[in-house]
């Protein structure tokens, strides 16, 4: 058993890959990308696509962070695919 006193021997978890991104995590980033469409008054027809989307900007964040890349650029990168993926 590690000791917790020895800060060489505590283990640091970073965000993994997509597979370990939790069906939890996916089903309320859907829940929120769906209720930012709602603010901004996106029709009720479309707001499946908002979740998908949503849930796809998840997974591209997720993965560039497991692949080392800042939170910003990981968020840029997820905004890029998430367009792309729209249009």
């Amino acid at each position: 058993m590690p000791d917790p006193t020895n800060i060489s021997t505590i283990e640091t978890h970073s965000c993994g890959p997509v597979s370990q991104l939790s069906p939890n995590q996916t089903f309320f980033g859907a829940i929120a990308a769906a209720g930012f469409g709602v603010l901004f008054k996106v029709g009720f027809r479309h707001l499946p696509w908002c979740a998908v989307s949503g849930v796809l900007a998840l997974m591209v964040r997720t993965t560039c962070e497991g692949l080392g890349l800042s939170l910003a650029s990981a968020a840029f990168v997820a905004a890029l695919a998430a367009r792309t993926a729209t249009t």
